[in-house]
């Protein structure tokens, strides 16, 4: 609702997630996998036109870039190693 409801608002919208992980998460006990923050804000229905993902694990980092490249966005995105408070 956000990323339509403003699209006309702001020269530029910019989806920041401080604790990105890597973009998917396997409900305990089950083999069920959801999508997590970063995958759902990279498909909403009117794209932001800039993504910022910060994780401070160079493994799920390195986990979320192939996922989104996978996703096969047009936006620019940022992927920021290390801790959020620290960068």
């Amino acid at each position: 609702m956000f990323s339509t409801g403003m699209k006309n608002l702001w020269h530029q919208r910019v989806y920041v997630d401080l604790y990105s992980g890597p973009g998917c998460s396997r409900i305990e006990g089950s083999n069920r996998i959801l999508k997590g923050s970063p995958l759902l804000a990279l498909s909403v229905r009117t794209p932001f036109d800039k993504y910022v993902f910060c994780e401070r694990n160079p493994e799920y980092l390195k986990t979320l870039a192939k996922r989104v490249y996978r996703a096969g966005v047009t936006a620019e995105v940022r992927l920021v190693e290390g801790d959020c408070n620290d960068n």
